[in-house]
Protein backbone atom coordinates (compact mmCIF):
# COMPACT_ATOMS: atom_id res chain seq x y z
CA UNK A 1 0.00 0.00 0.00
CA UNK A 2 1.25 3.41 -1.06
CA UNK A 3 1.45 6.01 1.66
CA UNK A 4 0.91 9.68 0.86
CA UNK A 5 2.98 12.25 2.67
CA UNK A 6 1.07 14.19 5.37
CA UNK A 7 1.34 17.48 3.46
CA UNK A 8 -0.25 15.90 0.34
CA UNK A 9 -3.15 14.61 2.42
CA UNK A 10 -3.86 18.09 3.83
CA UNK A 11 -3.95 19.77 0.38
CA UNK A 12 -7.31 18.25 -0.79
CA UNK A 13 -8.78 19.00 2.61
CA UNK A 14 -7.65 22.65 2.34
CA UNK A 15 -9.16 22.92 -1.15
CA UNK A 16 -12.48 21.56 0.11
CA UNK A 17 -12.49 23.94 3.10
CA UNK A 18 -11.60 26.96 0.91
CA UNK A 19 -14.24 26.03 -1.68
CA UNK A 20 -16.87 25.62 1.05
CA UNK A 21 -15.95 28.98 2.58
CA UNK A 22 -16.12 30.66 -0.84
CA UNK A 23 -19.52 29.14 -1.48
CA UNK A 24 -20.81 30.30 1.92
CA UNK A 25 -19.41 33.81 1.49
CA UNK A 26 -20.64 34.16 -2.09
CA UNK A 27 -24.17 33.03 -1.26
CA UNK A 28 -24.28 35.50 1.62
CA UNK A 29 -22.78 38.24 -0.53
CA UNK A 30 -25.28 37.65 -3.32
CA UNK A 31 -28.13 37.38 -0.85
CA UNK A 32 -27.54 40.67 0.95
CA UNK A 33 -29.30 43.08 0.80
CA UNK A 34 -31.45 41.50 -1.90
CA UNK A 35 -32.78 38.67 0.24
CA UNK A 36 -35.66 40.72 1.63
CA UNK A 37 -38.53 38.49 0.65
CA UNK A 38 -41.69 37.12 2.15
CA UNK A 39 -39.84 34.42 4.07
CA UNK A 40 -37.45 36.84 5.77
CA UNK A 41 -39.72 39.89 6.06
CA UNK A 42 -41.74 40.93 9.07
CA UNK A 43 -45.33 39.88 8.60
CA UNK A 44 -48.48 41.26 10.15
CA UNK A 45 -51.54 39.07 10.10
CA UNK A 46 -54.56 40.53 8.38
CA UNK A 47 -56.82 42.40 10.78
CA UNK A 48 -54.28 42.01 13.57
CA UNK A 49 -54.13 45.80 13.85
CA UNK A 50 -57.01 48.23 13.90
CA UNK A 51 -57.38 50.20 10.66
CA UNK A 52 -57.11 53.93 11.06
CA UNK A 53 -60.30 55.88 10.31
CA UNK A 54 -60.52 58.33 7.39
CA UNK A 55 -59.02 61.75 8.02
CA UNK A 56 -61.42 64.26 9.62
CA UNK A 57 -63.66 66.00 7.08
CA UNK A 58 -63.25 63.31 4.39
CA UNK A 59 -65.53 60.59 3.13
CA UNK A 60 -64.21 57.18 2.12
CA UNK A 61 -64.89 56.36 -1.54
CA UNK A 62 -64.74 52.79 -2.85
CA UNK A 63 -62.49 52.20 -5.83
CA UNK A 64 -64.45 51.76 -9.10
CA UNK A 65 -62.93 48.31 -9.65
CA UNK A 66 -64.07 47.04 -6.26
CA UNK A 67 -67.53 48.61 -6.11
CA UNK A 68 -69.50 48.52 -9.32
CA UNK A 69 -71.17 51.76 -10.22
CA UNK A 70 -69.77 53.96 -7.48
CA UNK A 71 -66.69 55.87 -6.50
CA UNK A 72 -64.29 58.09 -8.34
CA UNK A 73 -62.91 58.02 -11.86
CA UNK A 74 -59.09 57.88 -12.18
CA UNK A 75 -59.06 61.66 -12.72
CA UNK A 76 -60.78 62.15 -9.35
CA UNK A 77 -64.17 63.14 -10.72
CA UNK A 78 -67.33 61.70 -9.22
CA UNK A 79 -69.16 59.30 -11.49
CA UNK A 80 -72.93 58.80 -11.36
CA UNK A 81 -74.04 55.89 -9.21
CA UNK A 82 -76.69 54.35 -11.46
CA UNK A 83 -77.17 50.97 -13.09
CA UNK A 84 -77.58 50.35 -16.80
CA UNK A 85 -81.10 49.61 -17.97
CA UNK A 86 -82.66 51.90 -15.36
CA UNK A 87 -84.43 55.11 -16.42
CA UNK A 88 -81.63 57.12 -14.79
CA UNK A 89 -79.00 55.13 -16.68
CA UNK A 90 -80.82 55.47 -20.00
CA UNK A 91 -81.07 59.24 -19.49
CA UNK A 92 -77.30 59.78 -19.12
CA UNK A 93 -75.72 61.83 -21.88
CA UNK A 94 -72.21 62.98 -22.71
CA UNK A 95 -71.40 66.10 -20.66
CA UNK A 96 -68.08 66.67 -22.46
CA UNK A 97 -67.26 68.35 -25.74
CA UNK A 98 -66.70 66.18 -28.80
CA UNK A 99 -63.37 64.34 -28.88
CA UNK A 100 -63.41 61.58 -31.51
CA UNK A 101 -59.62 61.39 -31.58
CA UNK A 102 -59.49 60.53 -27.88
CA UNK A 103 -62.31 58.02 -28.37
CA UNK A 104 -60.48 56.33 -31.21
CA UNK A 105 -57.31 56.11 -29.09
CA UNK A 106 -59.16 54.63 -26.11
CA UNK A 107 -61.11 52.22 -28.32
CA UNK A 108 -57.87 51.07 -29.93
CA UNK A 109 -56.23 50.49 -26.55
CA UNK A 110 -59.07 48.85 -24.62
CA UNK A 111 -61.78 47.64 -27.01
CA UNK A 112 -60.05 46.45 -30.18
CA UNK A 113 -58.60 43.22 -28.70
CA UNK A 114 -62.14 41.84 -28.26
CA UNK A 115 -64.44 43.95 -30.45
CA UNK A 116 -62.02 44.49 -33.35
CA UNK A 117 -63.12 47.24 -35.72
CA UNK A 118 -66.71 46.94 -34.52
CA UNK A 119 -67.83 44.61 -37.31
CA UNK A 120 -65.02 42.03 -37.40
CA UNK A 121 -64.15 40.72 -33.94
CA UNK A 122 -60.63 41.09 -32.55
CA UNK A 123 -58.02 38.43 -31.73
CA UNK A 124 -59.33 37.68 -28.22
CA UNK A 125 -62.84 36.91 -29.52
CA UNK A 126 -61.64 34.95 -32.53
CA UNK A 127 -59.58 32.70 -30.28
CA UNK A 128 -62.66 31.54 -28.43
CA UNK A 129 -63.62 34.14 -25.83
CA UNK A 130 -67.41 33.76 -25.78
CA UNK A 131 -70.24 36.22 -26.33
CA UNK A 132 -68.27 39.23 -27.59
CA UNK A 133 -70.70 41.70 -29.14
CA UNK A 134 -70.43 43.00 -32.68
CA UNK A 135 -70.84 46.73 -32.16
CA UNK A 136 -71.53 48.23 -35.59
CA UNK A 137 -72.73 47.32 -39.03
CA UNK A 138 -76.01 45.60 -39.93
CA UNK A 139 -75.87 43.20 -36.96
CA UNK A 140 -74.25 45.66 -34.53
CA UNK A 141 -75.66 45.94 -31.04
CA UNK A 142 -74.83 49.57 -30.29
CA UNK A 143 -77.77 50.85 -32.36
CA UNK A 144 -80.13 49.12 -29.90
CA UNK A 145 -78.51 50.70 -26.84
CA UNK A 146 -78.66 54.23 -25.45
CA UNK A 147 -75.54 56.29 -24.83
CA UNK A 148 -76.09 55.89 -21.09
CA UNK A 149 -76.28 52.11 -21.43
CA UNK A 150 -73.03 52.01 -23.44
CA UNK A 151 -71.32 54.36 -20.99
CA UNK A 152 -72.34 52.30 -17.96
CA UNK A 153 -71.36 49.04 -19.66
CA UNK A 154 -67.88 50.35 -20.44
CA UNK A 155 -67.45 51.90 -17.00
CA UNK A 156 -68.96 49.14 -14.82
CA UNK A 157 -68.71 46.10 -17.09
CA UNK A 158 -71.57 43.74 -17.74
CA UNK A 159 -71.95 40.05 -18.42
CA UNK A 160 -68.50 38.78 -19.36
CA UNK A 161 -67.18 42.25 -20.16
CA UNK A 162 -64.86 43.62 -17.48
CA UNK A 163 -65.11 47.10 -15.99
CA UNK A 164 -62.89 49.82 -17.43
CA UNK A 165 -63.92 52.47 -14.89
CA UNK A 166 -60.60 52.11 -13.11
CA UNK A 167 -58.59 52.38 -16.31
CA UNK A 168 -60.29 55.29 -18.08
CA UNK A 169 -61.45 58.66 -16.84
CA UNK A 170 -65.09 59.62 -17.16
CA UNK A 171 -64.29 61.79 -20.19
CA UNK A 172 -62.40 58.93 -21.85
CA UNK A 173 -65.34 56.55 -21.39
CA UNK A 174 -67.71 59.10 -22.96
CA UNK A 175 -65.27 59.61 -25.84
CA UNK A 176 -65.41 55.86 -26.53
CA UNK A 177 -69.22 56.07 -26.63
CA UNK A 178 -68.93 58.97 -29.08
CA UNK A 179 -66.47 56.98 -31.21
CA UNK A 180 -68.86 53.98 -31.23
CA UNK A 181 -71.60 56.27 -32.54
CA UNK A 182 -69.35 57.33 -35.42
CA UNK A 183 -69.11 53.72 -36.67
CA UNK A 184 -71.40 52.62 -39.52
CA UNK A 185 -74.97 51.60 -38.53
CA UNK A 186 -74.47 52.42 -34.86
CA UNK A 187 -76.83 55.36 -34.37
CA UNK A 188 -79.23 54.76 -31.50
CA UNK A 189 -82.77 53.93 -32.56
CA UNK A 190 -84.86 53.46 -29.43
CA UNK A 191 -87.51 50.81 -29.48
CA UNK A 192 -90.98 51.86 -28.28
CA UNK A 193 -91.86 50.83 -24.73
CA UNK A 194 -95.29 49.49 -25.76
CA UNK A 195 -95.01 48.32 -29.34
CA UNK A 196 -98.32 48.03 -31.16
CA UNK A 197 -99.12 44.73 -32.76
Amino acid sequence: MLKMPAQARKKPLRIIVVMGACAAISSTAFGLPWDVDMADGQATKAYAEEMSPPAPGTVAQPHPLTARGSGLAPDGSLVPNVERGTPEGEALSNPYSSNLELGETMYGAYCTPCHGDGQVLGPVATRGYPAVAILSGPSGRSKDRSDGWLYLTIRNGGGLMPSYGGAMSDQEVWSVVEYLRSMPNSEYTPTPLNPTE
